[in-house]
């Protein structure tokens, strides 16, 4: 009698957020591969980036987990691991590179959440989820194609974001923007929710400890980051004046050498006629320019 290949729908949730985690992974190395500078022993950084991903493969094979707390701090140690390791950029450098397309990233996936219930309704498709606001459980279709949304989303938008931080991000304060970053990851990605899941009651503990040091370091980034608005004013109005004096003295200087050929024109005037004997000529050249001037 043929055996038959049966598929439990845990099964099919747990390939669905796989496949979605491993194109969110695959959109990240690939940011790296383009925005930073690899090591002398890396040809093509993006395929070298691969067998990373395939850590969360062999995770998920042997653990059947993708998508517990535990899980998301495997997947973002893979992608660390691959800016860490493959990219000789400056640390600070690949670390605000690291933190900025995860904000990039996960704008995009809360774009694509607030897209997907009108579109589900221009669809005229039953919403079977009523215990979760935000991603469809009951249905491995709604599902899918909640995952899709944001990663069509992730490929359009990636060049976008690819000049961004080849224009503008990459020179401002990373630390800063690494720190904020670490902070609402603390508190909104999930992530200190492993403590409680391998520690229980106790684990709670450090739930509260960890979302009160990303309230403690979010609010001291965005006070630097007034500090560095203040001191970016002050320097610009130096700046301006600075600038300001420099037309003024550049117009001077500008007006001096006019002054300085015309002199010299009307002196070579002078020299000319009195070689030629011309006195009379001279003297009323002279009267002539003295009105002038």
């Amino acid at each position: 009698m043929p055996s038959t290949l049966f598929i439990s729908t845990s099964q099919i949730y747990t390939l669905i957020y796989l496949f979605a985690h491993l194109c969110y992974a695959a959109s990240m190395v690939f940011f790296f591969s383009r925005t930073l500078s690899p090591r002398f022993f890396v040809r093509k950084p993006f395929l070298c980036s691969l067998p990373f991903l395939g850590i969360l493969l062999l995770y998920t094979g042997i653990t059947g987990d993708a998508q517990s707390p535990f899980f998301k701090i495997v997947f973002y140690c893979v992608a660390l691991a691959a800016n860490g390791l493959l990219y000789g950029t400056r640390f600070w450098r690949r670390m605000g590179n690291y933190f900025f397309i995860v904000i990039c990233l996960g704008i995009v996936e809360f774009v694509a959440t607030i897209l997907y219930y009108p579109l589900i309704f221009l669809f005229h498709r039953e919403i079977h989820s009523f215990l979760d606001p935000v991603v469809p459980r009951d249905n491995p279709v709604d599902l899918l194609v909640f995952i899709c949304l944001p990663i069509v989303v992730q490929v359009l938008f990636m060049p976008f974001f690819i000049r961004l931080w080849q224009k503008a991000v990459q020179y401002i304060n990373l630390k800063i923007l690494i720190q904020l970053v670490l902070a609402t990851s603390l508190s909104g990605s999930g992530v200190l929710y492993v403590f409680p899941q391998f520690m229980g009651r106790i684990g709670w503990i450090f739930v509260f400890l960890g979302t009160f040091f990303s309230i403690l370091l979010f609010f001291r980034g965005i006070r630097q980051m007034r500090l560095l608005l203040h001191v970016h004013r002050a320097e610009q109005e130096v700046l301006d004046e600075n600038l300001q004096s420099y037309k003024a003295v550049r117009e001077r200087n500008l007006h001096l050498r006019r002054q300085n050929h015309d002199i010299a024109g009307h002196l070579q005037t002078v020299s000319y006629l009195l070689a030629e004997g011309k006195t009379k000529e001279t003297k009323e050249y002279i009267r002539e320019l003295l009105k002038l001037l």
